[in-house]
């Protein structure tokens, strides 16, 4: 049961920080989507701080954990894998609002230190699947090149997020949606990737 109810706790938390916004969810609102006191809280964990780290921290795996799974989907040629690695960035605030929304205070330089080092790693993390990703393609396509350096593609994420931030924000204001779809068919395109 301990177990259980710190994943409620944490997928709840999530839920809020995804819609409210880290400065604006306050424990007592995980406390009451829940019926639990907040002191059970901080049975499970320090601080909302340290709830928001651990949210962030899951929504990083799951995301890596996806990246290594569309790669190594070997059932798919690398064509159709490195779309679905750009549509999964194109669809991050969807997938993974809270990263999406720690990266976006990343960019502004908002977020505490101790998420700066998980996302640098996060990024890192990135880089290393899609240095290997690479060697194996080389390693079977000794032509293949790129006129990109691999680290653009983990930094990419953050074009994808501008324009997703800045999509959100028009369509509230009610003005035309930019297109993330271009992000990707200039990335596939400097891949020398055939538009499909």
């Amino acid at each position: 049961m301990t177990k259980d109810l710190q994943q409620k706790i944490l997928q709840t938390a999530k839920e809020l920080f995804a819609r409210k916004g880290y400065k604006d969810t306050v424990l007592p609102d995980i406390s009451s989507h829940l019926n639990i006191g907040k002191s059970t809280l901080y049975h499970y964990f320090e601080s909302k701080e340290d709830i928001y780290k651990c949210a962030v921290e899951d929504e990083i795996e799951h995301y890596i954990a996806r990246i290594e799974q569309i790669f190594n989907d070997e059932s798919h040629p690398l064509e159709a894998r490195l779309r679905q690695y750009l549509t999964l960035k194109e669809t991050l605030t969807e997938h993974f609002p809270v990263l999406a929304q720690s990266l976006s205070d990343f960019m502004r330089k908002s977020n505490p230190i101790y998420l700066k080092d998980i996302i640098r790693g996060m990024l890192a993390r990135e880089e290393h699947i899609l240095q290997l990703v690479v060697s194996a393609i080389k390693s079977t396509s000794p032509e293949f090149s790129s006129s990109l350096p691999l680290r653009f593609f983990p930094l990419s994420l953050f074009l994808y997020l501008n324009i997703s931030l800045v999509s959100r924000d028009l369509k509230e204001e009610g003005e035309h949606d930019p297109d993330s779809t271009l992000i990707t068919k200039a990335l596939l395109k400097l891949f020398n990737i055939p538009q499909a």
